[in-house]
């Protein structure tokens, strides 16, 4: 909860409170590491190991439907029960703590989290647990295995990463987060999610090849004359070489067909074993065969698309209850036209006078959910805004 102190209305109402947790008598999972029995009908599995996911029954994905009714039909496979996946982590490296909860052999995908921030008191209500899948989506497009923009990200060959599974380890632990009402990644370019869902025409340019140097060496190649055709292909030998292209380099008539096979194998061939760890990943859950069937709504949870948020949008996220009594109902009324005002302000950004802190709506959010941004299922329990008198 947050108690917002309001001392500058004349009323009998000490505090405005907004809460999205659930109430203490709740759900509230264990305060151990106790070892978690698995329900019938789940198989055990260890994340390191691909070829041991469990498989789910997903024989009857309807087509074209929205992203909303497919993380809903997803989300009615999560366990309801009292078990929950312990992780321990600390605020500055939750993938750390995160990879080696999710590898646990008892960790079972369909469980919710019980997430302990080191140093934190406090149980997890759905409250933190929000708050790790916020930071770890965050630091999973930090991770080496991506390069490019904050919003048109591909993956990057990286030994190490490979050696230590991590393609795949991402891959998973994006999909545990969109299932159970995480922020959705959208950092996603193009290119990357039509490797992921096997599009046969795949939007391929020079444009998308990461590195300067190979990039102009490509562009100089298709835009050489038939007389410059020999000197821009020796300029290139090295990448030629590696590329193993050299019989498209003796002619110019093979021009436009090697530049297309020094992108491909750029951007697909030199970091097959990557895409093919980092999409097994997304086998999790049944997740890869749900948005190869549906490729056009998964975008937006994977390709980047703004999502404004607005004073309306917050305001209307929260559930107002007032009191039963009416003599109180007046105040808490007027209290609640601040809370709106302070929206709006908010809507343009203001700042703190204390420390010269810029703050918006999104860290609103944030500080009530955990969540930077309203998932597209919503949150559960809805938060709300209660008050509270003397």
């Amino acid at each position: 909860d947050i108690h917002i102190n309001e001392n500058v209305v004349s009323s009998d109402i000490d505090v405005i409170s907004i809460s999205s947790e659930i109430p203490p008598n709740e759900s509230l999972g264990t305060d151990d590491n106790t070892a978690y029995p698995i329900p019938n009908g789940t198989v055990d599995w260890n994340p390191e190991t691909p070829s041991s996911l469990p498989t789910p029954q997903m024989n009857d994905i309807p087509l074209s439907d929205s992203l909303t009714n497919i993380l809903e039909r997803l989300e009615n496979r999560i366990e309801s029960a009292e078990y929950k996946n312990i992780v321990n982590v600390t605020r500055d490296d939750v993938l750390d703590g995160g990879f080696r909860a999710f590898a646990r052999p008892k960790f079972n995908p369909w469980y919710t989290l019980d997430v302990k921030f080191a140093g934190e008191e406090g149980i997890d209500a759905g409250g933190p647990q929000r708050e790790f899948m916020r930071l770890a989506m965050r630091q999973i497009s930090g991770l080496p295995i991506f390069i490019g923009g904050e919003t048109s990200k591909l993956l990057n060959l990286d030994y190490n990463s490979v050696i230590n599974n991590t393609y795949f380890k991402a891959a998973h632990m994006i999909s545990y987060i969109i299932i159970h009402r995480g922020p959705c990644p959208r950092f996603f370019s193009p290119l990357l999610y039509a490797i992921i869902t096997d599009d046969s025409d795949l939007p391929i340019t020079i444009d998308d090849v990461p590195d300067y140097d190979q990039r102009s060496l490509i562009q100089s190649i298709a835009k050489a004359t038939p007389e410059e055709f020999g000197n821009t292909v020796s300029n290139a030998e090295d990448l030629i070489d590696i590329a193993g292209c050299f019989n498209l380099a003796t002619k110019f008539e093979s021009r436009d067909t090697l530049v297309t096979a020094l992108i491909k194998f750029i951007l697909l061939d030199r970091i097959r074993a990557a895409h093919d760890q980092f999409i097994e990943g997304f086998s999790s859950f049944g997740l890869l065969k749900e948005i190869r069937t549906n490729k056009e709504p998964w975008k937006l949870a994977f390709i980047y698309n703004t999502t404004v948020l607005s004073a309306a949008i917050i305001d209307a996220l929260f559930d107002v209850v007032f009191s039963t009594c009416n003599t109180k109902i007046i105040s808490e009324r007027r209290v609640l036209t601040y809370w709106r005002d302070f929206l709006e302000d908010l809507d343009e950004k203001i700042t703190i006078p204390e420390s010269a802190d810029i703050i918006g709506l999104s860290d609103v959010l944030t500080f009530v959910t955990g969540a930077d941004e309203i998932p597209p299922l919503g949150f559960d329990p809805t938060p709300s805004v209660t008050f509270l008198h003397p």
